[in-house]
């Protein structure tokens, strides 16, 4: 069974090809290099079962190589792909890396060989043995099984990770409660043999539910690798981090609340935490954020929003920061959908607040629906904090920001907001102050698309809001305007 990871550099200019090489040596991994569009082609359609990472550089055969990402989803190729570019936005016109279908981007050989180097470190670290523990040795590969969804979790392809071989027992679903095996747990990931299951649509894979604890494990794994080099990009970073705390929010989805997922939340607080430590340039985050906002989950956006918050209020500490971030990234967990299990295309893990209050607003809602709208909505608060407090490691300003992130909004202005009113008046924790701006700024992010806002913009969002102090209003202005 192969160990090295195998990795396909697709450059005109065989100096790069050189530089990489000399950089990562030859004894770990297989370094493959082709120049042109066509031998990128052929070598994408017959080869990439022997891959783990793919580097392209969108300029070779005069500006063609970016046609290769086509090549790349038609074949429906679940290993990550990098474009080397230092001008991503002139060459997407637009368009996101979720949009583009890429995973990042490099802008130099120096990015490549560290991204190649967190991608050899992540798999020797990953514990291996462990996660294959739970492989389901009694489902026949290529077979189809019928068993409840409940057992399956799905993962989209483009944020699928693995290694040179599978840590986990892949499927792909071909109907209700009935899946195929294509992969085994320890199998070399051989893409010829997903292809002929015709995956051409398929949007996701699934991992058994019990499997899923080690993938966040993985996620986890590869993100602290990133945040730790300092030579891979600001974007680089961003999109790890979020993209670790998509799946340790499906994992509460799935799994549910409890002190081993509580874990895993701290691990991604530790993350944003690690984060704002090293992309020094808060303008560059917020740009790269805004980018993306529409992609993630709302809990993701506010728990980076009100990190940049925290930073700028004055907490410095590690423990403070990561007390704001698990507070943001559980704000809302009294709104998590109570489900028996995650089924494809089913990405909503929260009921949204925004449309809650639109159908509050809608004409002609029956009163029964209203009444039970309002439950959900006003009571998520309350039934958050009821969800964390019986857990031995939280800490309790946790609670109380969960608790208090809405209380400071007014009915006087938006008679849907009468948070204040459940709990009576009092002070309101700052930073639960600081998470619930986030929160309703998030929303409108969302809204206006992550389009940047003035500081005029900024300033007539909080007229909308009331019961927040001064001074925590100046700093939203302040730190928002930083981009």
């Amino acid at each position: 069974m192969p160990t090295k990871p195998s990795i396909l550099l697709i450059v005109e200019d065989k100096k790069f090809y050189e530089k990489v090489k000399k950089s990562l040596g030859e004894e770990n991994l297989h370094l493959h290099f082709v120049s042109t569009v066509d031998e990128a082609q052929k070598y994408l359609k017959d080869k990439q079962f022997n891959l783990n990472g793919i580097f392209i550089n969108p300029e070779i055969s005069n500006k063609e190589g970016v046609t290769l990402l086509k090549t790349y989803h038609e074949n429906h190729i679940p290993v990550p792909v990098y474009l080397i570019t230092d001008d991503l936005d002139k060459l997407s016109q637009g368009l996101t890396k979720e949009d583009m279908g890429i995973h990042g981007v490099a802008k130099s050989a120096r990015e490549v060989t560290e991204m190649v180097k967190i991608i050899q470190i992540g798999m020797k670290e990953f514990d291996k043995a462990r996660a294959m523990e739970v492989r389901d040795t009694l489902d026949t590969k290529d077979k189809e099984i019928q068993e409840n969804d409940i057992a399956f979790v799905p993962i989209k392809i483009q944020n699928f990770i693995t290694g040179q071989y599978s840590y986990f027992d892949v499927y792909i679903k071909i109907n209700s409660n009935k899946y195929i095996k294509i992969v085994a747990a320890g199998d070399d990931f051989d893409f010829e043999r997903i292809k002929k299951y015709n995956l051409r649509g398929t949007q996701y894979f699934y991992i058994r539910k019990n499997a899923q604890e080690h993938y966040v494990e993985f996620c986890d794994k590869l993100a602290k690798k990133v945040l730790a080099s300092n030579k891979v990009s600001a974007d680089m970073k961003i999109n790890r981090t979020m993209n670790h705390g998509e799946e340790v929010l499906k994992f509460f989805a799935v799994q549910g609340l409890d002190e081993n997922s509580l874990t895993f939340a701290k691990n991604y607080t530790t993350s944003v935490y690690e984060l704002l430590e090293k992309v020094s340039e808060q303008n560059k985050i917020i740009k790269k954020f805004l980018k993306n906002i529409n992609t993630y989950e709302h809990a993701i956006a506010v728990s980076i929003l009100s990190g940049l918050m925290g930073r700028a209020y004055g907490l410095e500490a590690q423990e403070c920061i990561e007390i704001l971030g698990m507070a943001a990234t559980l704000h809302d967990i009294g709104l998590s959908k109570k489900r028996t299990h995650y089924s494809e295309g089913d990405d909503l893990l929260f009921y949204e607040e925004e449309k809650i209050e639109a159908e509050l607003k809608s004409e002609g809602l029956k009163p029964s629906r209203e009444k039970e709208l309002l439950e959900i909505y006003l009571g998520h608060p309350k039934r958050g904090v009821e969800m964390i407090s019986s857990l031995k490691n939280i800490n309790p300003t946790v609670v109380q920001i969960i608790a208090e992130h809405h209380k400071w909004n007014n009915a006087s202005k938006d008679e849907l907001k009468g948070f204040h009113k459940l709990e009576g008046k009092g002070m309101v924790h700052p930073l639960a102050q600081i998470v619930g701006l986030c929160d309703e700024f998030a929303k409108l992010l969302k809204l206006v698309g992550g389009q940047r806002l003035s500081r005029d913009e900024l300033k007539t969002f909080l007229t909308s809001l009331t019961h927040y102090n001064e001074s925590i209003g100046q700093l939203f202005i302040k730190t928002m305007t930083k981009t």
